[in-house]
């Protein structure tokens, strides 16, 4: 399963629908506080926007690759600084892509970082 965490409801929509007509389980959060009940099932890769909620994506991404080491993290941001944050560098899981782009480029990086990501049920 893909965990995607994004208040911007165009965007996670757009991402959401794109990975489940590729056959992707998606669980959806709009903010940090709900990402606790969704991460106890079996999250493959998390997608997350470098601000979310008012909440720091990076704490939350450090969050789930301690429960969740092997899993890939992709980042998302509009704030195009972001990408130059040292911190973001520095954790070897965390894969960064500014918006905006397409949900397309996400479903494809998805298929190459996490191709065991929860395919749903045909």
């Amino acid at each position: 399963m893909i965990l995607l965490v994004d208040e911007d409801d165009g965007f996670r929509c757009d991402l959401a629908r794109r990975l489940r007509d590729s056959g992707y389980r998606v669980s959806e959060c709009i903010s940090a506080s709900e990402v606790s009940a969704a991460a106890a099932g079996a999250i493959r890769c998390l997608i997350v926007d470098y601000r979310v909620g008012g909440a720091d994506g990076l704490r939350l991404a450090d969050e789930f690759h301690a429960a969740h080491p092997h899993a890939p993290v992709l980042m998302v941001s509009a704030d195009r600084d972001a990408a130059g944050n040292a911190d973001v560098h520095r954790r070897d899981f965390l894969y960064f892509f500014c918006k905006p782009l397409s949900g397309d480029v996400l479903t494809r990086v998805v298929a190459t970082l996490a191709p065991d990501a929860g395919r749903a049920a045909a």
